[in-house]
């Protein structure tokens, strides 16, 4: 991968990685009350998000052949190779800062939608059990603005109902 790819791609991500940054900032101390049903689904233990979605599970959420992961801790950043779709995924972060109230059903489990750094980023929030904030996770999900490019939000919730189906009951 040429040098000037590389630098494309994280000027392209930055805003993005810095407003996650700065939500957690302005909600570490807060709970998620929208979405607060509890499943059977549990995240398993740790802080790794990479280990939420493989990564063919990830590339086929995102609608592309192939990702590039990026670990951060508790965040990890799945993008296309060769395209802008990508996701972040976070995980025992409240998101209480960028709910904007809408509720999204992902096959049964409850999520909160979150709003993104403009039109062409959304994401979706996910409480597995209100009392226990290392049981909830966030897609922050990228797309860009052409015809056939998948909607933001619709990338959020495909990204995160595959985190959801490779979780066990």
């Amino acid at each position: 991968m040429a040098t000037t790819d590389v630098d494309g791609r994280l000027r392209r991500t930055a805003p993005l990685a810095a407003l996650v940054a700065g939500v957690f900032l302005l909600s570490a101390c807060g709970g998620g009350d929208a979405a607060s049903e509890e499943t059977s689904k549990r995240l398993p233990e740790g802080n790794d998000a990479c280990e939420l979605l493989e990564q063919g599970a990830a590339a086929t959420a995102l609608g592309v052949s192939d990702v590039e992961v990026t670990p951060s801790g508790f965040q990890c950043d799945f993008r296309a190779v060769d395209g802008f779709a990508g996701a972040n995924v976070i995980r025992g972060q409240a998101m209480d800062a960028m709910a904007t109230g809408e509720e999204v059903d992902l096959e049964g489990t409850p999520g909160t939608r979150l709003e993104g750094a403009g039109e062409s980023s959304c994401g979706v929030g996910v409480t597995l059990d209100p009392d226990d904030e290392a049981q909830q996770f966030a897609v922050i999900a990228n797309s860009d603005t052409s015809d056939d490019a998948k909607d933001p939000c619709t990338l959020s919730d495909d990204v995160a109902q595959a985190v959801l189906n490779g979780l066990p009951e």
